[in-house]
């Protein structure tokens, strides 16, 4: 991983868990917990792999897998969507462990994309590239200095075409020229640098890491956001 050494990470990675306590919101188990040293600690949100209600259309027991690999792909474009998060063995076994991001509890997609059209153009192309089955509209967090961040990653990287979203506005138009040349740097990397390939390929099979180039190389030749697909293209609930 990418981190820098700070306090935070160096606590997200190796602190204890202080405290934990169930958030009843969603299908699969999901904990706030606060991770540290009596003296230095942060909170967090922990997903157990034990916790994942099994899917059809994902494998088993990789969701929080996924939680890290879209949190990699965020880290490596400089884009910074998904909250710092790592793998940690917790109090119900493995899973990831996100910081969880002080905000705005009562902002939501509706509320936030008028002042932010650009960053939500950025969150839009990430949601494509790593194929997220599941951007509700109150996934969109904002932080005290204003800054706008996506959680739950867990349905994505399908090898399989699944993007469910609610960001939907920005059908057929062109994609920032500062948008396409991160991914022409992303689509390079994927090709030469056999440590982000690693960590990919530790996280998600084969299939998808090879679907996940493909839609890399075709958002950046295309340099439009596209129509949506047949079937279901948003989430349930939407927020």
């Amino acid at each position: 991983m990418n981190y820098d050494g700070s306090p935070s990470e160096s606590i997200l990675e190796h602190g204890d868990f202080l405290d934990l306590k169930e958030i009843y919101a969603g299908t699969n188990r999901v904990f706030e917990v606060l991770v540290g040293s009596p003296n230095e600690n942060i909170r967090a949100i922990y997903k157990p792999m034990t916790g994942e209600a099994p899917l059809y259309d994902f494998p088993n027991g990789t969701l929080y897998q996924r939680e890290q690999a879209s949190y990699l792909v965020s880290d490596v474009l400089s884009w910074h969507i998904v909250p710092l998060t790592t793998i940690r063995v917790g109090p119900y076994g493995i899973g990831s462990l996100q910081q969880y991001i002080d905000h705005d509890s009562d902002a939501t997609y509706i509320t936030l994309k008028a002042d932010n059209i650009h960053r939500f153009k950025q969150i839009a192309v990430f949601d494509i590239i790593t194929n997220n089955a599941d951007r509700k509209g109150n996934h969109f967090l904002i932080d005290q200095n204003r800054k706008i961040w996506g959680i739950d990653h867990g349905l994505t990287f399908n090898e399989q075409y699944k993007l469910r979203t609610v960001v939907w506005d920005f059908i057929g138009d062109s994609i920032p020229k500062s948008i396409i040349k991160d991914l022409a740097k992303l689509h390079e990397l994927m090709n030469t640098s056999d440590q982000l390939s690693a960590h990919l390929a530790k996280l998600i099979n084969n299939e998808e890491v090879e679907a996940f180039k493909e839609r890399i190389s075709a958002v950046a030749e295309s340099k439009n956001f596209p129509f949506p697909g047949s079937g279901r293209n948003v989430p349930w609930p939407p927020f």
